[in-house]
């Protein structure tokens, strides 16, 4: 596994692995975004079914939320998978996105 990425509302979570480095199998993180909320993190790697799963759940002293989730699987040098992203504020209809990912290993980073 190379690299996964999924993007939430106020963070970002990276997951970077290789065959020598392998990302932990299971993590979970919680942190204050601002005084005004928090996010809890969690991340699921599975070697042998060459996936990353992943979910973040911040809350907002006002009251809305915001969810993602999504999982991701590596083929060879490429990767699919799917994220869903939810909203809720008070006093309106949840709101929800999905949309595919893709991506292609390119080869490793530079070093400098």
């Amino acid at each position: 596994m190379r690299a996964a990425t999924a993007v939430g509302a106020t963070a970002i979570l990276i997951l970077v692995g290789s065959e020598t480095n392998p990302p932990a199998p299971h993590a979970r993180t919680s942190l204050p975004v601002d005084e005004k909320g928090s996010c809890d993190f969690d991340t699921t790697t599975d070697a042998n079914a060459a996936a990353v799963s992943w979910s973040m759940k911040c809350a907002w002293s006002s009251g809305s939320s915001s969810n993602a989730e999504g999982v991701v699987h590596f083929h060879d040098d490429t990767l699919d998978g799917t994220t869903t992203m939810r909203h809720s504020f008070p006093n309106l209809p949840t709101q929800e996105y999905s949309f595919p990912i893709r991506g292609r290993y390119l080869g490793a980073c530079d070093p400098k």
